[in-house]
């Protein structure tokens, strides 16, 4: 049995934790390489890190912030309309040289900055005072609102087909000739609508249609949540049968507002927002609501560009993103007929 105590040296073999001064000096420089390995090491991995918190930095400073910038004021073709933006017309009735109303269309391709297309219609040139003008992509309407045959307010249509000069609609409709000062006049798609602002029984801004093809009897007559004393505030539209009212008059702030009512509940809720545009150009031209729900601003007065102009607020960014267009035509004609987009 071994005990405990010193144990011999073996040919070949050093005892570990030896005390010779070569033992020492073996550990010393194992020591150094191993500070040397690990120094290395340290440098190695900090460059390959310094390198990918630098390309970071790098990278956010060469991108910065995310954001939408709108595209600038333009009216040249280097900037190009989205496809879904509508296009322009204006009817003239007065200091034409035909003797009937024209109908003028600038497309949305060129900007609105070229004219597309020029028609003498089938109207007579004294109409106009009878009533309003629309143009749809399906023709050009007139809401007849006196002096009509059948005794009541009268809807006309020459077809876009044959250049607005052949007529395939005349109607009478279900709507007295004692309305037709009383409110606004507009056609969506091929129905009639009124929105009635004046001796309303319900004290409210009331929606009545007649629909194509009969315009009798009314088919919608609603009371809207918007007291009727608000038709002076603004103007009125019906796109995909949901009531606008384009207010830029007693608004909130200095914005022009845009309230959607909705339709499908009644035209009682919606929504309103606080548009781009300035309630000091309110009387300045024609509203008008277009493809999407955007809304245009047609300035026919007081223009920057001498030109008539088309401003454009998306309702996909809440009517705060614009463009705009000066048009072919000067702002002197800008009171010489009707404006509007379809």
């Amino acid at each position: 049995m071994g005990r405990e105590g010193d144990f011999p040296e073996v040919a070949g073999l050093r005892r570990l934790g030896g005390t010779s001064a070569e033992s020492k000096s073996r550990k010393r420089n194992m020591d150094k390489k191993i500070i040397t390995l690990l120094f290395l090491i340290v440098i190695v991995i900090g460059s390959i890190l310094g390198g990918v918190l630098g390309s970071k930095v790098d990278m956010e400073k060469r991108i910065g912030k995310a954001q939408v910038i709108p595209p600038p004021p333009t009216g040249t073709d280097d900037v190009t309309l989205p496809s879904l933006f509508s296009n322009l017309y204006f009817v003239k009735t007065q200091n034409e040289g035909s003797g009937r109303s024209e109908v003028y269309v600038a497309k949305k391709a060129s900007n609105y900055g070229t004219l597309a297309s020029y028609h003498v219609s089938g109207y007579e040139l004294n109409e106009g005072d009878d009533g309003v003008f629309v143009v749809n992509d399906r023709g050009l309407y007139f809401i007849k609102r006196c002096n009509t045959g059948t005794g009541t307010v009268e809807i006309h249509r020459t077809t876009a087909s044959s250049g607005y000069k052949t007529f395939d609609i005349h109607s009478g409709s279900a709507f007295s000739l004692d309305d037709s000062g009383n409110g606004t006049w507009i056609v969506d798609g091929e129905d009639l609508y009124f929105i009635s602002a004046m001796d309303t029984s319900s004290g409210k801004i009331e929606v009545y249609r007649a629909s194509h093809p009969d315009y009798s009897p009314y088919d919608l007559q609603k009371a809207t949540s918007i007291p009727s004393g608000e038709d002076s505030n603004g103007t009125w539209q019906i796109f995909g049968g949901n009531l606008y009212f384009i207010k830029y008059r007693n608004t909130g702030g200095s914005n022009v507002e845009v309230q959607v009512l909705d339709a499908n509940n009644n035209y009682q809720r919606g929504t309103t927002y606080e548009s781009w545009f300035d309630t000091g150009d309110g009387d300045n031209g024609t509203w008008d609501i277009g493809l999407n729900g955007d809304l245009y601003f047609i300035k026919t007065r007081n223009t920057g560009s001498g030109m008539v102009e088309v401003h454009i607020a998306t309702a996909e960014t809440n009517y705060t993103q614009v463009y705009h267009y000066p048009t072919w035509i000067g702002q002197e004609d800008g009171s010489n007929g009707t404006w509007g987009v379809y």
